[in-house]
């Protein structure tokens, strides 16, 4: 919580010596409602991050955001959603996602194998 509150106030002074806050601020209200939510959705994985790494580490929340990262980039790429331009997934593409799976999955599950494969 630390970093985020330091990274916070960071971004806090170079906005304000910046210039232009307050008509940053002004218009947002007339944003979509979608293009707020990340904020909500960062401070969400943030506190998911904290809650889960001391239960089941921290390679587990994070493998499980980068293959969730690769998965919607990977929708949003096909359908052209949030106004991107439309670039089909190829078997390729899915063949590296595939991989990402497999070794999240071996990361997250491998543990309870390995005394099969030791002894």
């Amino acid at each position: 919580m630390f970093s985020f509150t330091a990274l916070a106030l960071s971004l806090g002074v170079y906005s304000l010596l910046r210039g232009g806050v307050f008509t940053a601020l002004a218009a947002i209200p007339s944003q979509p409602l979608w293009s707020l939510t990340g904020g909500k959705i960062g401070a969400c994985a943030l506190f998911s991050y904290v809650v889960l790494a001391p239960k089941i580490g921290f390679s587990a929340p994070l493998g499980l955001a980068i293959v969730g990262q690769l998965l919607s980039s990977q929708v949003i790429d096909h359908f052209g959603l949030l106004g991107t331009i439309r670039r089909p997934v190829s078997l390729i593409k899915m063949g590296g996602v595939l991989v990402m799976l497999t070794g999240l999955g071996i990361m997250l599950f491998g543990d309870r194998h390995t005394e099969h494969f030791l002894y």
